[in-house]
């Protein structure tokens, strides 16, 4: 896993902290529609060609997010559907930016521990946990686990077209 934390790419848990700019864009349609089955490495947890992408884009004033990675493996725009599909990895002592919009995420838990905030709720999660996260519902999700521990990593399915997220105070590394 490659980390990024407030729009630089570090090194993992599994590798050295090298500090270097990250990927900012998802594939293009072009790109994207280069390979029709995308390979995926259990090893290193990546999919063939799909690159890391900052979590949050260089406009975050104070970064609200702690080494977060995102990888967009199916792009909106870049397919008729109306959907998009993307893998975000928290590694330890990461959380993502506390924030809510008006479109759902459906969240599938694919590897390590977490927890998710819905609102007022927290409710820890593991692999294969399912989760809806509804329309204007603050959220949060967050690394359960010490220095060493896998990463907690999760596929979200969101509408191409969105609105943008609207960050809220009081998560982690706030106050």
């Amino acid at each position: 896993m490659a980390a990024v934390d407030g729009g630089t790419k570090r090194g993992s848990a599994l590798g050295p902290e090298a500090a270097t700019p990250a990927a900012n864009r998802p594939l293009s349609a072009e790109e994207f529609a280069r390979l029709r089955v995308r390979r995926f490495d259990p090893t290193t947890f990546r999919w063939e060609g799909i690159p890391d992408q900052v979590y949050q884009g260089p406009e975050e004033p104070a970064p609200r997010f702690r080494n977060v990675i995102r990888r967009t493996l199916v792009p909106g725009g870049a397919t008729p559907a109306s959907f998009e599909v993307r893998y975000f990895e928290v590694g330890p002592g990461g959380y993502s930016r506390l924030e809510l919009h008006q479109h759902i995420h459906a969240v599938l838990v694919l590897r390590g521990q977490g927890e998710v905030q819905l609102g007022d709720e927290v409710h820890r999660v593991r692999p294969f946990d399912l989760i809806y996260v509804p329309p204007r519902t603050p959220h949060q999700f967050r690394h359960r686990g010490g220095d060493g521990a896998e990463p907690f990593g999760f596929l979200c399915v969101v509408d191409a077209q969105r609105d943008r997220p609207q960050p809220l105070d009081g998560g982690p590394g706030e106050g």
